[in-house]
């Protein structure tokens, strides 16, 4: 059956908030904020690679249209780290154990999570605690749209911006709001950081 009620919901969070979800509700940005106070930062990726989350957008609403619900299943950060891993240390520890000691093997698909588990890790401490959010994450694609419409934005004031460029560099999703191309307004997350930058004078909230 189609799901009205979640795509309800989403569309009106989405109209009324955009990607506000993403920086101030969204359970999973919350960790990846704090796993991103101990990013290196080492790898960069091209920004081309934004894109990805709005094939991948696309690829979530083809399969929810054939009745299948497999980024949710297996590609979902959130759903992996505030999910499986609640279940895999508490009471599916158990059933873990006695596994690897009858069989003396990892199943197929506790083998998958345990290396997206380290995927979501490793990447998260080499590019960016966000590099989910800013690449792949199609329910944040969903809600960039909708950063056109919404009624309160982060908006850039060109006539007192000095091109500093500090709000560029404490920007979590890497955007420049200087810049006002489709990739810029549909990933900023209103998270506002940006605001606290030079004694207010470069942005306001309107």
């Amino acid at each position: 059956r189609f799901p009205y009620m979640a795509v309800g919901v989403i569309l009106l969070f989405g109209s009324l908030l955009g990607r506000f979800v993403c920086g101030w509700l969204c359970p999973f940005g919350f960790f990846s904020d704090i796993l991103n106070r101990f990013s290196l930062k080492k790898m960069r990726i091209f920004k081309e690679a934004n894109y990805i989350k709005f094939g991948l957008l696309g690829f979530v609403a083809t399969s929810f249209l054939w009745g299948s619900a497999i980024f949710c299943k297996y590609l979902c950060a959130s759903g992996k780290i505030y999910g499986l891993l609640p279940y895999w240390v508490t009471v599916g520890w158990p059933a873990f154990i006695k596994t690897i000691e009858t069989t003396n093997w990892i199943s197929t698909i506790l083998l998958y999570q345990l290396i997206f588990f380290g995927c979501i890790f490793i990447f998260g401490l080499l590019i960016h605690g966000r590099w989910f959010c800013r690449y792949i994450c199609p329910l944040g694609a969903w809600y960039g749209i909708f950063n056109y419409i919404i009624p309160f934005k982060v908006r850039h004031l060109e006539d007192n911006c000095s091109s500093c460029d500090r709000c560029k560099d404490i920007c979590p999703m890497g955007i420049d709001l200087r810049n006002k191309d489709f990739l810029t307004i549909t990933g900023c997350i209103q998270c506002g950081r940006c605001t606290k930058l030079c004694d207010g004078r470069e942005f306001k909230l309107k």
